[in-house]
């Protein structure tokens, strides 16, 4: 193409109201069976995106419907059915994508609803939340993607900006970025089928202009965005946490913590606090959370009179002694017997759903987060995920 010549697509473009659509039989794939999480899609996730399919899938919060044929069937679908049409209007919005003719030869993706409840830090429902997701582990590197990028930032920053900000008694204020990824831009030629469940039939395709959840350069583009943004504020980012911003100046010091779309805000004083906000605000559209009660599962507890800062990850706990049925289970001493020698299984691996592996998943985000203490159980029980017996069971148990 020569230099300077733009190319102009020949595509038809079509707009939809998705209000009016609904396809009941697109929860199924075109093998007529019901899509879910699957291991390869699992492996195939960063590792912040493991973090929050953990979290928010059925293993670890049970009453929360697998697709959206089985959210039609409960009870709660009125307050599903208003989630997805939020997340549709948020789309249509951002114009994450326009409908189009299906290219010549083109292999689109598919997608699929994650659907979640939300709960606060006491285990009272607040809302009920749903996330198109693209399924980006059919993507193909090097055609649909280069370079990828999880903005998180990482656990031990958050515990550090914790005692800084009781030690120096800075403001610590949260917020939530609306739809984060479809701030981002993608670069590729990316095609998607129409939303799962809300296919119009006439076989057009979506043709992604802004990135999606789900897509393996989403993260990046949605860090570059942000990135921009910031820097144009005067923040930088640390050099020991790139999912870490600084700003200095003569009214004091300013710092952000990413995680994906929730920002921890600390300011050495409140003016700084609300400044920041409006700039936030003036760029993205965000939703303030004041104080912080939680992120990423860790529920935060501050005391200004006594100059306390307490961390805990009490509900998380609770949504795994429900789902391994130990919810009235007794506690023990230490987290491991000293007097049983675990020991490798013999023969064909027992376990082929990998829930032993699960559960470990969700015991190493627990010590890593908040529980140092049992982070050497965990280890060693680790080592016996591939064909794990009923004594790695037993002793898993009884970390809990």
């Amino acid at each position: 193409m020569p230099n300077g010549e733009v190319r102009m697509s020949q595509r038809q473009k079509r707009t939809h109201d998705y209000c009016l659509l609904n396809d009941p039989w697109a929860d199924e794939d075109e093998t007529g069976t019901m899509t879910d999480t699957t291991s390869s899609e699992m492996v195939n996730m960063t590792s912040a995106e493991r973090v929050y399919a953990m979290s928010s899938e059925p293993s670890i919060a049970p009453d929360n419907p697998r697709t959206l044929h089985e959210a039609r069937e409960s009870p709660d679908w009125p307050d599903w059915e208003k989630a997805v049409k939020a997340e549709l209007d948020q789309l249509h919005k951002m114009g994450t994508w326009e409908l189009v003719d299906p290219p010549e030869g083109c292999a689109p993706i598919s997608n699929r609803w994650v659907l979640t409840k939300k709960y606060d830090k006491n285990g009272n429902l607040q809302k009920y939340k749903a996330r198109l997701v693209a399924k980006g582990y059919s993507q193909q590197p090097g055609m649909d993607y280069t370079d990828t990028f999880s903005l998180v930032m990482h656990l031990e920053t958050i515990r550090t900006l914790l005692v800084l900000a009781v030690a120096e008694n800075w403001e610590i204020q949260q917020m939530d970025v609306k739809g984060a990824y479809l701030n981002g831009t993608i670069k590729e030629e990316i095609y998607m089928r129409q939303p799962e469940g809300y296919n119009d039939g006439t076989g057009h395709l979506c043709h992604l202009i802004k990135s999606l959840y789900g897509l393996k350069q989403a993260g990046r583009e949605w860090n570059n965005e942000l990135n921009k943004q910031l820097e144009s504020f005067g923040w930088k980012p640390t050099m020991v946490d790139p999912c870490t911003y600084i700003r200095r100046s003569p009214e004091g010091i300013e710092v952000m913590a990413v995680w994906v779309n929730d920002l921890l805000l600390f300011a050495s004083n409140e003016s700084l606090i609300n400044k920041l906000k409006l700039e936030l605000n003036s760029v993205f559209e965000i939703t303030d959370l004041g104080e912080p009660a939680k992120i990423v599962g860790i529920e935060i507890k501050r005391d200004h009179e006594k100059g306390m800062i307490m961390i805990s990850q009490k509900q998380y706990i609770e949504s795994i002694l429900q789902k391994e049925g130990l919810t009235d289970a007794h506690p023990v001493a230490v987290p491991m017997d000293p007097n049983v020698q675990l020991q490798p299984s013999e023969g064909e691996a027992q376990d082929k759903s990998n829930s032993f592996a699960l559960l470990i998943g969700s015991l190493m985000y627990l010590a890593v987060a908040t529980s140092p203490d049992i982070a050497y159980a965990v280890f060693r029980l680790g080592l016996y995920m591939v064909n794990p017996s009923m004594s790695h069971w037993v002793a898993a148990k009884r970390v809990l």
